[in-house]
């Protein structure tokens, strides 16, 4: 209930807005668009809607008890962490764009900078975080990496806890060794279901990559299917 929860809270459109004058458009999906049976793959809109987020958390037993603005339950207060990498400026901003909208429905987001590899390491240990931000994989390596080292990042975390993990890992180990292209996309279809049906992510935009040039110089720059890779070829000199 709360991270769903949290879906209805954040909107997505103030990021893409807000960060990017909206050239990185609001996403649906973990996948990026062009990677391996996006198009197969189901897309779950999670709209903006703090009213029904609210009566979500009313439903399972959060309220205001004490009139501080923080919802409680049972003693406990709806409070919680978020860790990120404090070597990308950008995912600060995200994060707290997110605590205002989160502070709008009741919750309080603490947000933690971490060390790169501070960070990487706090997935492994269950009480260091409860919520993070990061980057998907480049369309070459989506959906394959991402689920393929999910029970290695943060998500793993929360894995056990899920409805029916048990199948959920039992289908990423199985894409691993076999080579059936209708089973794949049958599994991979299976697993983004999952990711969004349990909330376990929360795509907000599709990131671009940016390239700066002196337009004396370089005329364009077209960018190949692997954008984070530079190549020279794809350069126009200016004449």
């Amino acid at each position: 209930a709360i991270r769903e929860a949290i879906a209805l809270s954040i909107d997505k459109d103030a990021i893409s807005q807000g960060m990017t004058y909206g050239y990185e458009p609001v996403t649906d999906t973990v996948l990026t668009p062009g990677s391996l049976y996006e198009d197969e793959c189901p897309k779950v809109s999670y709209s903006y809607d703090p009213e029904k987020a609210m009566q979500i958390l009313e439903d399972a037993g959060w309220t205001d008890s004490n009139g501080d603005g923080i919802r409680d339950k049972d003693g406990q207060s709806l409070s919680f962490v978020c860790t990120i990498p404090s070597e990308y400026v950008e995912n600060n901003t995200i994060a707290l764009l997110i605590q205002d909208m989160l502070n709008e429905v009741g919750m309080k987001m603490e947000i933690k900078p971490m060390e790169n590899n501070d960070w990487f390491q706090s997935f492994y240990d269950p009480s260091s975080f409860d919520m993070t931000i990061q980057d998907t994989y480049y369309d070459y390596a989506s959906p394959t990496q991402w689920f393929g080292a999910i029970e290695y990042m943060a998500q793993g975390i929360s894995l056990p806890l899920l409805e029916d993990s048990e199948t959920f890992m039992n289908m990423i180990h199985e894409f691993k060794t076999i080579d059936d292209e209708a089973r794949l996309i049958e599994i991979f279809q299976y697993l983004v279901a999952q990711d969004q049906d349990q909330f376990l992510d929360i795509p907000l935009t599709g990131m671009m990559e940016p390239i700066v040039y002196n337009t004396s110089k370089i005329a364009d720059y077209q960018y190949g299917g692997v954008y984070t890779f530079f190549n020279p070829l794809w350069i126009t000199p200016a004449e």
